[in-house]
């Protein structure tokens, strides 16, 4: 005589499918989700690196010094008066005479893996005058 057993341990092939279709679409639903997060959070670095480099040069113009120079020359001098990298943003000095008087300036901010179109600018003057924007500066 056999012993049966009706208890048999296990999942069915049908109740496994279920897990995995279910799987499948919360990952659809939360991967999108958590992309645009990712995306969010890189912008802000970019925006606080912006703000950052802004208050390094109205602390130059307070100290009798002029704006920093456009280029690598300028973000070594912002770099000597307080500015502090931000991680994978790479801070651009782009104009330091955004007036005709050379009271002026604009700033760029672009992250390692955000496309170009992604970058901020900031200027002090003109009609996004201390807004972080997408729009290149232009001169008042």
């Amino acid at each position: 005589m056999r012993n049966h057993q009706s208890d048999e341990g296990g999942f069915t092939l049908v109740e496994l499918l279920v897990v995995a279709v279910i799987i499948g679409v919360l990952s659809s639903i939360a991967i999108p989700a958590f992309a645009a997060q990712t995306r969010k959070g890189k912008v802000a670095s970019l925006r606080a690196a912006l703000r950052s480099a802004a208050t390094v040069q109205e602390q130059r113009i307070a100290d009798d010094e002029p704006y920093a120079q456009a280029g690598l020359v300028g973000l070594a001098q912002l770099k000597a008066a307080g500015y502090v990298d931000t991680p994978a943003v790479e801070l651009t000095v782009v104009d330091d005479d955004m007036t005709a008087g050379g009271r002026g300036y604009c700033l760029r901010a672009s992250h390692a893996s955000l496309p170009a179109a992604d970058d901020l600018y900031l200027a002090n003057t003109g009609p996004n005058a201390g807004r972080a924007t997408s729009e290149p500066c232009v001169a008042s």
